[in-house]
């Protein structure tokens, strides 16, 4: 089963958007409405960004890898 480029597509902004928040801190990990909660598993910068290089891979974009520099 292949998933078609406009998934791909799709799965990657989520990937990205999923980076911006986590790198700004705008991710809930812990949800409580009305005495009931649940808590998500925070995710990894190295995961999202391994995950975005595969979709962008798959996409053929994004062809050299990008390094991040420190001062």
């Amino acid at each position: 089963m292949s998933i078609d480029r406009a998934e791909l597509e799709a799965k990657l902004a989520k990937f990205e958007a999923a980076l911006e928040n986590l790198l700004l801190g705008d991710q809930a990990i812990k949800v409580d409405y009305e005495g009931l909660g649940t808590e998500f598993a925070r995710p990894t910068e190295a995961g999202l960004r391994r995950q975005i290089r595969a979709l962008k891979r798959q996409l053929g974009i994004g062809g050299s890898a990008s390094r991040r520099v420190c001062m």
